[in-house]
């Protein structure tokens, strides 16, 4: 299990509008593959940590590269 804490950046319509403003929260997700996916629909990120729950370490240079 993961716990993924962010910041995430605004974003932007290809128009030019804001669909999104900057936000921060907390998700706790099952999978690598749950956590990858997170991250590919909520680009782009001030921060973003990403922790493996089981054992404690900071991981998220695993996910982000």
């Amino acid at each position: 299990m993961f716990k993924i804490e962010y910041v995430v950046a605004e974003k932007f319509a290809p128009n030019g509008e804001i669909i999104r403003l900057p936000s921060s929260g907390q998700e706790q997700l099952n999978t690598e593959l749950g956590v990858q996916r997170f991250i590919d629909t909520m680009k782009p990120f001030k921060r973003i940590t990403i922790v493996d729950i089981d054992t404690g370490k900071d991981i998220t240079n695993r996910f982000i590269k």
